[in-house]
């Protein structure tokens, strides 16, 4: 029975160091596992913090880029607004061109570009169409002046078979209007 009883402890000892050995090794393989797990996680921390900021950096990118196309905005309507003041002005001066400069005006804009027997719209001023009837260029291009219910406030507007040119105050500052205004679009943008 001592044989028995010493066989008995030499297994439970043997169990025992075999339960400490897999004891150390399950605690050691936790601690592996643990690090790797922990490894793991500060990667993984890593990767979405970067994806934080860079959504964070395109976010605020994105807010100064509409900030700058609301200044650009504001800029433009400011620069708009000033132009359009501007040409008003020069409506306003133009209307009150005396007589003789518009007829120089009118009488050159017709020996360039009107056409035998082109039809003429002109201003409804008091005494305008007779002034331009009068012309010699008038007369030697057999020119008609048209009975259009185009107001314009001075020039001439010269109507062919085929196209009609605005050759009146408001039309030549409309054009020239349109063509300050895309070039200060284009510096803006």
């Amino acid at each position: 029975m001592e044989k028995e009883q010493k066989f008995v402890e030499t297994i439970l000892k043997d169990a025992e160091i075999e339960c400490e050995s897999i004891k150390q090794k399950a605690q050691k393989d936790a601690l592996n596992a643990s690090k790797e797990k922990e490894k793991e996680e500060k990667e993984f921390f890593k990767a979405e913090k970067k994806k934080v900021e860079n959504e964070f950096l395109r976010l605020l990118e994105n807010e100064k880029d509409l900030a700058s196309l609301e200044q650009n905005k504001e800029i433009l309507s400011a620069k708009n607004e000033m132009l359009l003041e501007v040409f008003n002005l020069s409506l306003q001066k133009l209307k009150k061109l005396p007589a003789k400069e518009e007829e120089a005006f009118v009488k050159n804009v017709l020996t360039k570009f009107a056409g035998v027997q082109d039809g003429l719209i002109v201003s409804s001023k008091k005494g305008e169409k007779e002034r331009v009837e009068k012309l010699a260029v008038f007369k030697k291009k057999k020119l008609k002046i048209l009975s259009v219910s185009k107001e314009i406030s001075g020039g001439v507007i010269i109507v062919s078979k085929t196209q009609e040119q605005d050759f009146s105050f408001e039309g030549l500052l409309k054009d020239k209007y349109n063509c300050l205004y895309n070039v200060i679009a284009k510096q803006l943008f």
